[in-house]
């Protein structure tokens, strides 16, 4: 499995985007991949996202590892999440997952998003389509909606925050998936430039999964 994170601020000094994506450190095999994207407009979105992630992430870390692929384990998780961010004073989308050889299972709130391409299949899967934007991470009141699927070989997971989805493109973002990982920020990113102007409109993150 190979994994490759990119972010980076939109327009803006300051990135409200937070990511991790570590190997599990008592389960070797296993990753966990967090994005979250603190809401602009409002305070602390910045330390909003990044309390999300890390809340999650030690939660996460803190579970007997093949419990997370159970059903409503990642909703769980990330209830324990949006409480300990509504400490922050602000809010944020979220998006938290595990992935084992055989398994990914997680759980999403907001609008960041998770797209899948089978080696087989032509178009993108959206695994995040039916997560909802309110209320948000924060609130203590956000509905985590989970998935569950396969780890295929041959596929790619990319988790995305709205300034990449957003003004990409879906023509732009599918590309991205025939690319090597490390050219997917940049291929994005022109995209992005090319529809928006000569900045970037919103901060910028993404994490490709590629699985071997």
């Amino acid at each position: 499995m190979l994994v490759h994170t990119h972010t980076e601020p939109g327009g803006k000094p300051l990135n409200e985007d937070y990511l991790i994506a570590r190997r599990h450190p008592s389960a070797h095999g296993t990753y966990l991949c967090l994005l979250a994207d603190g809401q602009g407009g409002q305070s602390h979105g910045a330390l909003a996202a990044r309390t999300a992630c890390e809340s999650a992430w030690t939660h996460a870390i803190n579970q007997p590892p093949h419990t997370l692929s159970e059903k409503g384990t990642w909703s769980n998780i990330l209830q324990r999440a949006d409480h300990k961010t509504s400490l922050t004073g602000g809010f944020t989308t979220l998006i938290a997952l595990s992935i084992t050889p055989d398994l990914i299972a997680g759980a999403s709130s907001g609008d960041s998003k998770a797209f899948f391409k089978h080696p087989s299949q032509t178009d993108l899967a959206e695994w995040t389509s039916h997560q909802r934007k309110n209320p948000p991470v924060g609130s203590e009141s956000a509905d985590f909606v989970p998935f569950i699927h396969p780890a295929i070989s041959g596929s790619r997971l990319m988790l995305l925050s709205d300034g990449v989805w957003k003004y990409s493109g879906y023509e732009a973002l599918k590309q991205s998936f025939a690319l090597p990982a490390p050219s997917v920020p940049d291929h994005l990113r022109q995209a992005v430039l090319s529809r928006a102007g000569s900045t970037l409109s919103d901060d910028f993150s993404i994490i490709t999964i590629d699985i071997d």
